[in-house]
C-alpha cells in the first residue's frame, strides 16, 4: 500500500523537506502515518461515516 508520505520519494524530486520535519519534532507523528494500515477496516469503517460540520457538532 502507498504510503501516506514518502520521504524517499520526495527527496528524489528535489523536495528534501524530511529535515525541516524533524527540526519541529514531527517525525513520530510521519512515523504513526506511515505505519500499519488495516484496508479491509478502512473499507468496512467509511462507507458507514457521517461527516457532519463542526457547527452541527458542538
Amino acid at each position: 500500500m502507498e504510503q501516506p508520505v514518502d520521504f524517499e520519494a520526495l527527496n528524489a524530486n528535489d523536495f528534501d523537506v524530511e529535515k525541516l520535519f524533524k527540526d519541529q519534532g514531527w517525525i513520530k507523528y510521519f512515523d504513526m502515518l506511515n505505519g500499519p494500515v488495516y484496508p479491509i477496516l478502512v473499507k468496512d469503517f467509511w462507507p458507514r461515516c457521517d461527516i457532519i460540520e463542526q457547527a452541527d457538532a458542538d
